[in-house]
């Protein structure tokens, strides 16, 4: 036999290392690239593919119309624009990412302070997002309509929210043959206890509180009665709030008739019209013409809008960052589920490091004269919300601090709010779910059904709960149920003492119940309800500005944030570029998906039990507007 040659070690090594080494720098080459592209091809297409009527310059002397064209998901993070590269792939692709909602209103009121548009003519198509997406949608809306200036309205179709959004309008069309369903607000929770039980897996959940029942539907097959209890006060309280919005901007309607409407909940276009629940049904071409006809005003494309030259004496849009300002307001995001540290999902979320270093600069920065902080999280991990907390209690005791919640803000979304100065949530907010829950699987009859089971060797008392494969002994449960109580007492004081209630009161807010915006603000959860402007102008107050005057929003010069500091600092940079979501395999991908799937299978139990205690409010993945 001929003896196999083997590549010394050291030479695979350096193999290894410039394979990885090439492969980060085509994948950088690549991306930038394709931003350069993006960028070329946005430019060259800018006046020849938009959706809208012809590009024209906006005369100073017009009468003008502007068209806006609405669809995608709603983006609802004030920092995050999509990157150039995500343009050119949706260009490409042909997809929007959907309106930003904060953005938007910049423009809109641009628009609603030049004397030249006169009125906004919106095409609702398929626009997705909660129902608090969808209230910042129409504030922005109902901003511009303040002003003095007309809104004409065509959709598609009628869901709950679009409803919600449509009924700002002056005139409301709908297409002739549109599917028109009314809801209104819709929970659906999945129950999968007896599906678990037949495949062999048991869980046990130990809870603090009968509202928290966010792991509720891997141990039954329906509802507690506190779950039914929340989520029928969640459904009452949001659709009366609904019935309320739709009233006010069409006092001709009585409430009563449009309470039934979302009772009836399924129209066909000629019934939406003959209850007046529309105004009109037409093609989009059609209302366009209408409108232009009865108001003698010109089309044009909001797209291509570009404001007038002279500058109103008051501006009420989105503050700006002035490059030679000194002093202003630092707004920081917290968007996503908490996370510890450790983990890296490639999705996004919150963890104590990167938010502690934002707020750390909120702190210390002498420019920062107050700070925003805008939450929009579901909850998760109890000690990486109360690492973030340490941080924001330390901030408000230093400087102003405001939070303004989004479509939830529960659990440890709520944990990280409690220290501010004054808390704002929308009416459709989803927050509280003040509670701790810890889920434990086992798959002691995995062995039995499918021939898998895991051993672990270990000196602690707690080996069977370290061991997805065996039950957990009382003794393990109880010492869970002790670590959970200490956990929520401890929010619970938070709570009470950020909000400066009686511990008591807390307590009969809490335990893990989910409240929605209004009902927060009659609890003495939140202060007041209103957006991000609201909470802008509040810490504007706080700090001392003037409250006519625009102050600029100041943010976190993070690393990472360029192609210059990738140039300056490239092992840095690729450090982070190598950790990035980029490079994460999806599962089963490559050689040995079986044996990954179960790795990943056996870290979850693992992590389960690990860190037991967690925050979440139940229904947030299963919140349905339709």
């Amino acid at each position: 036999m001929t003896p196999t040659r083997k590549t010394p070690r050291l030479l695979s090594r350096f193999l290894r290392v410039l394979r990885a080494y090439f492969i980060g720098v085509g994948i950088l080459v690549t991306l930038v690239t394709l931003s350069l592209f993006a960028l070329v091809y946005g430019l060259s297409t800018l006046n020849y593919n938009s959706a809208g009527p012809e590009v024209r310059p906006l005369a100073t002397e017009a009468r003008a119309i502007l068209n806006l064209h609405l669809s995608g998901k709603i983006q609802t993070s004030p920092i995050s624009t999509s990157s150039v590269l995500e343009q050119a792939l949706s260009q490409l692709m042909d997809t929007s990412p959907g309106p930003n909602a904060f953005h938007l209103r910049a423009q809109l009121s641009k628009a609603a302070d030049d004397k030249r548009i006169h009125a906004l003519f919106v095409e609702l198509h398929s626009l997705e997002g909660s129902l608090a997406d969808f209230d910042l949608l129409r504030n922005a809306l109902l901003a511009f309509k303040k002003n003095g200036k007309k809104i004409f309205l065509w959709s598609e179709g009628i869901d709950t929210s679009s409803y919600h959004l449509a009924s700002i309008a002056d005139k409301l069309y709908l297409h002739p043959a549109a599917s028109i369903t009314l809801f209104g607000p819709l929970f659906q929770l999945w129950y999968l206890g007896g599906a678990l039980t037949k495949l062999g897996i048991e869980v046990d959940v130990v809870r603090t509180g009968n509202y928290k029942s966010a792991f509720e539907g891997f141990i039954s097959n329906r509802p507690s009665p506190a779950t039914q209890e929340m989520f029928q006060s969640l459904t009452a309280d949001g659709q009366k709030y609904l019935v309320e919005a739709v009233h006010q901007q069409r006092p001709s309607i009585t409430l009563d008739t449009i309470a039934r409407w979302f009772k009836q909940s399924l129209f066909d276009p000629p019934q939406a019209l003959s209850q007046g629940m529309v105004d009109e049904l037409a093609y989009a071409d059609q209302a366009k013409d209408a409108v232009q006809k009865s108001e003698e005003l010109d089309l044009y494309d909001f797209t291509h809008y570009e404001p007038a030259l002279t500058k109103p004496e008051k501006s009420q849009s989105f503050p700006k960052v002035f490059a030679d300002a000194e002093n202003g307001i630092a707004l920081i995001e917290a968007l996503g589920e908490f996370l510890p540290d450790s983990v890296n999902t490639g999705r996004e979320s919150i963890q104590a490091e990167p938010l502690h270093k934002q707020l750390q600069w909120a702190e210390e920065s002498e420019q920062v004269k107050a700070v925003v902080l805008y939450i929009n999280s579901p909850g998760g991990a109890a000690t990486a919300a109360d690492l973030i907390w340490h941080d924001v209690e330390r901030l408000a005791l230093k400087k102003p601090l405001v939070v303004s919640m989004g479509s939830v803000a529960a659990s440890a979304g709520y944990y990280i709010a409690a220290p501010a100065h004054k808390i704002f949530a929308l009416p459709t907010t989803l927050t509280g779910s003040i509670g701790v829950i810890a889920l434990v699987p086992n798959i002691s009859r995995f062995e039995e059904k499918y021939g898998f089971n895991l051993y672990t060797f270990t000196g602690s008392e707690r080996a069977h709960l370290l061991n997805p494969s065996d039950r957990p002994s009382n003794e393990d449960k109880q010492a869970l149920a002790a670590r959970a109580d200490f956990a929520y007492q401890r929010f619970a004081s938070i709570v009470a003492k950020g909000r400066e209630l009686p511990l008591e009161r807390v307590h009969a807010l809490a335990q893990g119940r989910v409240w929605s915006g209004r009902q927060a603000k009659e609890n003495g959860l939140v202060d007041e309800l209103g957006d991000l402007y609201d909470a802008f102008q509040e810490a504007k107050n706080l700090a001392g500005f003037d409250p006519e005057t625009l102050v600029p929003i100041l943010q976190w010069p993070g690393p990472f944030s360029s192609l210059p500091y990738c140039l300056s600092k490239p092992r840095s940079c690729m450090q982070r570029f190598w950790e990035s979501s980029l490079l994460t395999a999806p599962e089963g991908f490559g050689l040995g998906g079986e044996t990954q799937h179960l790795s990943k299978l056996s870290h979850w139990l693992s992590h389960s039990r690990h860190e037991p205690v967690q925050a979440f409010w139940p229904g947030y993945w299963q919140l349905l507007t339709k």
